[in-house]
């Protein structure tokens, strides 16, 4: 949470700071952040990004999110297993932002949700679905084959400032 937050403050804080964050750069170095701090070795990271310009308020529970399911996926998805691959895609068409991160590790327990709620991502969630319009989250797991998390919203609604 502190890379994500450090990466967001190191943007801002440059001489020429954008009025906005492209959020495709924003991910891709929170993503390497948590690579460099918490996976082994024998775990990938697959990045797929594009540039996609999005207001502050957008930007910042976007990339704590997406902080914290790599950081879990890191935490509990290989879990005896020695390797494992892990994909970050972010992308803007027809006017919507789309991320997805997905693993192929276990899955998630049977009867497991994700965010689970009254946690940090279920209040980050709900932090975006107020700034961004149009929301829509979904978590799939199929058991021992991997997890997928998709996260869209509105391209527009990121642009303006509040």
């Amino acid at each position: 949470r502190i890379d994500a937050l450090t990466v967001l403050y190191r943007t801002l804080s440059a001489e020429n700071a954008p009025a906005e964050i492209d959020l495709g750069q924003y991910l891709s170095d929170i993503a390497n952040s948590v690579m460099q701090v918490s996976a082994a070795d024998s775990i990938k990271l697959d990045i797929e990004t594009g540039y996609c310009p999005l207001s502050i308020n957008i930007a910042m529970p976007t990339g704590l999110l997406i902080n914290e399911m790599l950081t879990n996926a890191l935490k509990y998805a290989f879990v005896g297993r020695s390797s494992g691959q892990l994909r970050l895609i972010c992308k803007q068409s027809d006017g919507r932002v789309t991320v997805i991160v997905s693993d192929d590790g276990v899955g998630l327990g049977e009867n497991q949700e994700w965010p689970s709620p009254r946690k940090l991502g279920a209040l980050v969630l709900q932090t975006l679905k107020e700034n961004a319009g149009n929301v829509v989250f979904r978590a799939e797991s199929i058991r021992g084959q991997g997890t997928w998390f998709t996260l869209m919203f509105d391209a527009a609604a990121g642009t303006k400032p509040n």
